[in-house]
């Protein structure tokens, strides 16, 4: 069981550091290795918030998708792709045709278009809500603000910015400060705040659409030739084909011919053209099963392993990091990559002065495969774990069951840096104008040594504007997002900021259906914790280690005296739904966000899919997938209007 937990909550944080930070950890293989393992533990009895059953990460946008923005799963053999076109031709009973398309790397998108215009534009999120980035949409020249026809569409698509493009950025960049992916890039662009026009921008090609009134598509090949008709722009590099060697052949060619486009791809979309079939395919509870994505295998490169640093994290986990030669992998050049933990080093027999296989796993994220035996000459040194923290030289310790190394100190200045950066960020208390540089300045001048030092720091105004890089202009703002933010959050925000171990944005969702306050947290016991969904006893014994510490009793004090919200308003009890399960779909009269309130303050809770928990499904306009399903397993369906009844009735 403390695996299983210690899964959910890995690829809930993978999931947050892909979909919202844009800082993955991890390649793509080894994050659908650890969704394996988790299927495989979980054996069938997956509950409906589990990260198997979730697409994307929670947001902190507030655009709900009048339609699911799926995911796709994923293959890396030719043999998987044969059991996924087996397993579509079971399904349908026969043949079909399938439509293969280039798999950009870049941020996905929605567009709606009103009467011809667009409206709305929001990326992912967690596939039900995204983030709004209309604003910086509308500087992309190549996405139309009006359609060639007066039609009301949602398009789906992907924002990716061209290799050529980003050398032209980077060229006028310091070494150090140098964007190192499209798709970081494309990125920070579309989420930048102050939506000016850019002479780098993203583009754009979309590949589907949803909701459009008076036209319905009978296959995948006419809705890109519809989307090309209304002005959009897609990829006409695809194949429809009814033999699984031609989407092969294809596969093997953009494998061979990707370094000639300008932009990156990692791999192949794979779709059941017609859409009668993609219907009665039907969907998971994060993907469609009449789509896959074939991904590439990675770029390579040699290079010499010169070193192996320690990183430390904010939770006290200690990294070794090796320290390369520069490599140009897949058109990106690499100096670092992680080795991840000592068991891996040891596994992989990598020394150092080893000349070393590196990899940009996915794409993105730097690898090492293994060193390169035939080129030693009995130099190299084997890696030894240093004994002290590298930053603060305390001892290092390491759990029984655990492959890290963790410096205990709570007050390292590597431990101090990251939890002040993360309890900064959008994901938790959203204060603007305190990046990592600043957080570096403010710990190693020691103006702050925990969370509770930010809000007195206030008292200390002259000394900051005195400090280089500050300023009293940067400081005068940045005391005011502190102080705004003191109100601006609900507490599972505030808890997210804290950086409890195995504790994700998830969990402190959870923590918060059924308490509404801190104290209320502080004062439960282990066995309080685990009666609650989806915490078991690692996580719930680190909620309790956290919350009795006497260092984080003194800093909660301290937070409550400065007048930071402590407290939610109360949790309904005895509601009209209470312990029940509703599933919102389709389109209703107010956002879903708030359909989803109403029915949490009559005390009902929300299932994100239709299953053996769920009372009603809650259903407008285009309910679609999860309407049948409900109907297939006899779940009472609720208009919009019955829903308000049963609560005011």
């Amino acid at each position: 069981m403390e695996r299983l937990e210690e899964l959910r909550e890995e690829i809930k944080k993978h999931n947050n550091l892909y979909y919202n930070e844009d800082k993955p950890e991890i390649s793509d293989y080894d994050y659908d290795l650890l969704v394996k393992e988790l299927k495989l533990l979980e054996g069938g009895s997956t509950p409906e918030d589990s990260p198997i059953n979730t697409v994307g990460s929670p947001t902190r946008g507030n655009i709900v998708h009048r339609a699911p923005m799926y995911s796709l799963d994923n293959v890396y053999s030719i043999e998987e792709l044969m059991e996924f076109d087996a397993r579509v031709k079971k399904g349908i009973g026969g043949d079909t045709l399938y439509t293969a398309e280039l798999k950009l790397d870049g941020i996905s998108i929605s567009l709606t278009y009103t009467s011809g215009n667009l409206t709305s534009a929001a990326t992912r999120g967690d596939g039900k809500v995204g983030e709004d980035v209309l604003s910086n949409v509308l500087t992309i020249p190549v996405i139309p603000q009006k359609l060639k026809m007066d039609a009301t569409i949602d398009v789906r698509g992907e924002l990716y910015m061209n290799k050529s493009t980003l050398e032209r950025i980077n060229a006028g960049r310091e070494e150090g400060k140098k964007l190192s992916n499209t798709r970081n890039a494309t990125s920070g662009i579309i989420r930048r705040e102050d939506h000016s026009s850019s002479d780098a921008p993203p583009s754009c090609l979309v590949s589907s659409f949803y909701n459009i009134v008076g036209m319905s598509m009978s296959t995948q090949e006419s809705t890109l030739l519809t989307l090309a008709t209304l002005g959009l722009p897609i990829n006409s590099n695809y194949l429809v084909s009814d033999m699984i060697s031609s989407i092969i052949e294809f596969i093997d060619y953009w494998k061979d011919k990707r370094d000639t486009l300008d932009y990156d791809i990692d791999g192949i979309v794979i779709k059941v053209n017609s859409t009668r079939d993609q219907e009665e395919l039907g969907f998971t509870s994060r993907a469609p099963k009449w789509a896959i994505a074939y991904k590439f295998p990675a770029g390579k490169g040699t290079t010499l392993l010169r070193s192996i640093i320690l990183s430390v994290g904010k939770t006290g986990s200690v990294t070794p990091v090796a320290v390369l030669d520069p490599v140009s992998v897949g058109g990106v050049t690499i100096t670092r990559a992680t080795l991840h933990n000592e068991d891996e080093i040891t596994r992989k027999d990598i020394r150092i002065g080893d000349t070393v296989i590196v990899e940009r796993a996915g794409d993105v994220i730097p690898a090492i495969v293994g060193p390169v035996l035939d080129l030693r000459d009995g130099s190299e040194l084997p890696f030894v774990m240093p004994t002290n923290c590298p930053v603060c030289a305390t001892p290092l310790v390491k759990i029984e069951g655990e492959a890290a190394y963790r410096c205990p100190n709570y007050f390292c200045p590597a431990q101090v840096k990251g939890r002040i950066s993360a309890f900064a960020s959008k994901e938790c208390m959203n204060i603007d104008g305190l990046g990592d540089s600043i957080v570096e300045i403010l710990v190693d001048k020691e103006f702050i040594t925990n969370i509770s030092d930010l809000y007195y720091l206030e008292s200390r105004r002259e000394e900051l504007e005195k400090v280089e890089g500050m300023g009293k202009r940067s400081v005068e703002k940045l005391l005011a997002e502190i102080e705004k933010s003191k109100v601006a959050n609900p507490i599972e925000k505030l808890i997210h900021g804290f950086s409890i171990r195995y504790v994700s944005r998830g969990t402190c969702d959870r923590l918060t259906r059924y308490y509404s306050t801190i104290d209320q947290i502080a004062a439960c016991s282990i066995a309080d914790l685990q009666k609650i969904e989806d915490i078991g006893p690692t996580t719930a014994g680190s909620i309790f280690e956290f919350f009795h510490n006497p260092i984080a009793v003194q800093m909660i004090t301290r937070l409550r005296d400065a007048g930071v919200r402590l407290e939610n308003a109360p949790k309904i009890t005895g509601g009209k739904l209470e312990g029940m399960t509703l599933v919102v779909t389709g389109t209703l009269s107010k956002p879903r966000e708030e359909i989803h309130q109403i029915i949490k303050d009559a005390g009902g809770k929300i299932g994100s899919s239709v299953g053996k928990t769920t009372n009603y499904l809650v259903a407008g306009e285009d309910a679609g997938s999860k309407a049948k399903k409900a109907q297939d397993i006899g779940i009472k369906i609720l208009t919009e209007e019955e829903l308000m009844e049963m609560i005011n009735g």
